[in-house]
């Protein structure tokens, strides 16, 4: 990184972040901790590197000058302390973050993901083998939950066990829309893995909760038995809404995506060639 490209890049990135308040939300921008969260939060987008590079940058970039931190840069004094105080706020910063951004009848976005491990965590009970998203077999990982606004924006997010699955998370993250954010009419999404019969049946009786997810093979076939469905309703252009008459409070958006006709069509043919 240039010294001059590092003050220009990260001079926008950190005024952006105190435009939006994040200093205050943080804690308060005279900390010295929270001066240190910035510069790192400012360095995922000016220099995409892990903390230990970020603090040798100092003598290229001006990153920590101008988030206010003089002199030489020590990994555990301004990236590992400055970790742990942040999640010592956790709670507050989430609180804060869904005040600003969340209201009642906004949709809300739930997401898994997993990050996995290189070395051995026998210590660990978090760290552990699990369904692994990014195709890591063999290595222990950790589980997280992601809550963002209707837009995307995150709100919050929490490290499950690595073994964890999505459906497990769901009944308690909407509780805590309930009871920590003060959401008492909410529209949740989450896929299909998410949003499970047994889940679906649960948040039934929860009032003010409405749910939006995807149909499973299996429950497209059987409202196809059923005919509360035609193939003939999936258009590319045009949405089809259908009321199912034994469930009448729920509604199906029925489409055509070519792009996961053609993903489904070349995966059945590969599986029919290694068949024969």
């Amino acid at each position: 990184m240039h010294r001059f490209q590092g003050i220009r890049g990260s001079h926008a990135v950190v005024e952006t972040a105190r435009q939006l308040e994040l200093d205050t939300i943080l804690y308060s921008g005279n900390e010295p901790w929270v001066r240190d969260c910035l510069a790192m939060i400012a360095v995922r987008v000016v220099y995409a590197g892990s903390k230990l590079p970020l603090s040798h940058q100092s003598k290229n970039s001006a990153l920590w000058e101008i988030c206010g931190v003089r002199g030489e840069v020590d990994v555990e004094e301004h990236c590992h302390r400055p970790m742990d105080r942040l999640l010592e706020r956790q709670e507050a910063v989430q609180k804060a973050l869904a005040k600003k951004h969340l209201r009642n009848g906004h949709v809300v976005l739930y997401d898994i993901t997993s990050s996995y491990f290189e070395g051995a965590y026998e210590q660990s009970d978090v760290v552990l083998f699990g369904y692994n998203r990014d195709y890591k077999s063999g290595h222990e990982q950790v589980v997280l939950g992601l809550l963002c606004d209707e837009r995307g924006w995150p709100v919050g997010i929490e490290l499950f066990a690595g073994n964890t699955q999505d459906a497990q998370t769901v009944i308690d993250k909407i509780q805590e829309l309930r009871r920590e954010y003060g959401l008492s009419e909410v529209t949740f999404v989450g896929d299909r893995g998410m949003i499970t019969q047994a889940n679906a049946q649960k948040l039934e009786k929860v009032q003010g909760l409405q749910t939006l997810s995807a149909l499973t093979h299996r429950q497209m076939f059987e409202l196809l038995e059923r005919k509360v469905i035609q193939l003939e309703l999936f258009d590319e252009k045009k949405i089809a809404e259908v009321t199912d008459p034994d469930k009448p409070v729920q509604r199906y958006c029925l489409c055509r995506n070519p792009d996961t006709q053609a993903r489904e069509t070349a995966t059945r043919q590969r599986l029919l060639e290694l068949t024969r």
